[in-house]
């Protein structure tokens, strides 16, 4: 009985590509037919402003996972869009949340509304709307939201100032020159910066004094002349 062994140098290795390719010339495939099958490509996230469909979700998730620009998120809250009767221009749950979104983008009503294909009358009459108080949250939420976007205005136009044109006598448009409000920015500065700007309008202001008390002159006894004063100096006559 004889026994065959390999040298250490010729062993093959169970998953190398020779013991792949003897194991499919044995089978009769292909050497590629042993090759791992490559994981599926992760599915790209949705895009914003997309109306995705009513049953694409649990009423709870947000059917747009982005964040805006200001870090709000319609999904922390206890999301319970309003229900409505199925329409196609009504105001489903993607449209709810889409409202949420754009308002707290722009900070704008009117501009929300648009961007959803609303009127605001309706809007409003959803927030007013029976089991519409979640919306109602949100709705304030995103509000609170929009105010940063006012703030990064106010503070945009006391930086860089406003163009206001320039006319000659003739009434013609002939440049423009940059105005700043310095109410604006002093505004801006207490609000930011209190421990130091807080009393700035005080300083050039004159040292306050206590009020001074009227001094009291006791009043002057009118003088009367004497009865021998208003007679006249009659010269002596000499004898």
């Amino acid at each position: 009985m004889s026994t065959h062994r390999e040298s250490p140098g010729h062993s093959e290795r169970p998953d190398s590509p020779a013991t792949r390719s003897t194991c499919a010339a044995r089978d009769g495939r292909s050497a590629a037919d042993l090759l791992p099958t490559p994981a599926p490509a992760p599915a790209l996230p949705a895009v914003v402003g997309t109306i995705a469909p009513d049953e694409a979700g649990e009423p709870g998730a947000s059917l747009t996972p982005h964040i805006d620009a200001h870090g709000f998120d319609p999904a922390e809250y206890k999301w319970i869009p309003v229900r409505r009767r199925p329409r196609k221009d009504g105001w489903s749950e993607a449209r709810q949340r889409l409202f949420i979104e754009a308002l707290a983008d722009s900070g704008c009503v009117q501009t929300a509304a648009t961007a959803v294909q609303m009127s605001v009358q309706s809007a409003y009459g959803l927030r007013r709307a029976p089991g519409g108080e979640a919306f109602a949250a949100a709705w304030t939420a995103a509000l609170q939201q929009g105010a940063l976007k006012l703030a990064d205005f106010a503070f945009e136009r006391a930086l860089m100032g406003t163009q206001e044109p320039v006319f000659d006598r003739a009434g013609i448009a002939i440049g423009c020159k940059t105005r700043y409000s310095e109410r604006l920015m002093m505004f801006l500065l207490r609000a930011h910066l209190p421990e130091r700007y807080a009393h700035a309008h005080r300083a050039n202001r004159l040292p306050s004094f206590p009020p001074m008390r009227p001094i009291l002159h006791p009043p002057r006894r009118s003088q009367r002349p004497s009865p021998g004063s208003n007679r006249r100096c009659r010269p002596s006559r000499t004898r």
